[in-house]
């Protein structure tokens, strides 16, 4: 792992904490937020599913939620 995969690894994790971008732009030393937002910052997988889980819930509020358990579960039995 060099220093420029460091550098992504820190943007993304200061993204994830929530830091705000002006405070992740100038830990970084980047002149321009867009810099630090577009190309050293990433999604995380877990960050992405939580919103989606999240969004679902406020758009789907009386949906039962299926778990994965649940759903083998069922699949078993038929």
């Amino acid at each position: 792992m060099g220093w420029r995969a460091f550098r992504h690894t820190v943007a993304t994790l200061l993204q994830h904490l929530g830091v705000p971008v002006k405070v992740a732009q100038d830990q970084l030393g980047h002149s321009n937020p867009t810099t630090t937002l577009a190309i050293y910052t990433h999604a995380v997988p877990e960050a992405q599913k939580g919103a989606v889980t999240q969004l679902a819930a406020q758009l789907f509020p009386d949906v039962p939620k299926l778990f994965p358990s649940a759903i083998n579960a069922d699949r078993r039995l038929g």
